[in-house]
């Protein structure tokens, strides 16, 4: 099964995990109509930048980094699931999950400056020794790993973010519900 690059869509090989033109990972190329949904999603991210319409709803471990400048949005959001090595490819150093040389302020990301972590329903980031920092909502600057909330601003060096994760729904069990008709109700007991 091929995979694709999701920026320039160039195809490779099985074997191949990442982009050579622009470091980013790979996605599968769907080729069996009975893969899963979430290899629906890869296909759709890849070649749309944007998750197929049946899947737009809350899934546990998604997130988003949405470009910002001068407070405006600037380019399409960079959506991912689970942890995530955020940087500036740089052949000595390897490869990142997610590769932001592309966006605006990306002279001061470092090969290796972030991660986001998905870790027990919640989000963390940590700074990755990156040589100009890591900031939260532009003013706490993340010395150890610390909780970020979707709609907070992240800053990579002089690169803004805005981070958004999906947030799934509580559910209540049916079971610790009173089924019990009030008095004087017509409901059957």
């Amino acid at each position: 099964m091929p995979k694709q690059c999701p920026e320039c869509r160039s195809l490779y090989p099985n074997f191949v995990d990442f982009c050579i033109a622009d470091g980013l990972r790979l996605v599968r190329v769907i080729e069996d109509a009975d893969q899963s949904l979430a290899h629906l999603s890869e296909l759709a991210m890849a070649s749309t930048g944007a998750p197929p319409a049946s899947t737009d709803r809350c899934i546990e471990g998604r997130a988003r980094l949405i470009p910002k400048v001068k407070g405006e949005i600037t380019h399409a959001p960079i959506e991912f699931y689970g942890t995530v090595v955020l940087g500036c490819f740089d052949p000595s150093v390897g490869v990142v999950d997610i590769d932001l040389s592309r966006f605006p302020g990306h002279e001061y990301i470092s090969p290796r400056h972030a991660k986001l972590i998905y870790e027990d329903g919640r989000w963390l980031v940590e700074d990755l020794e990156s040589g100009q920092g890591v900031f939260i909502d532009r003013d706490l600057r993340v010395m150890e790993p610390v909780e970020i909330r979707s709609g907070q601003e992240l800053a990579l060096g002089n690169a803004l973010f805005l981070f958004e994760a999906d947030e799934p729904e509580e559910t209540t069990e049916r079971g610790d519900e009173d089924t019990t008709p009030l008095e004087g109700s017509d409901e059957p007991g």
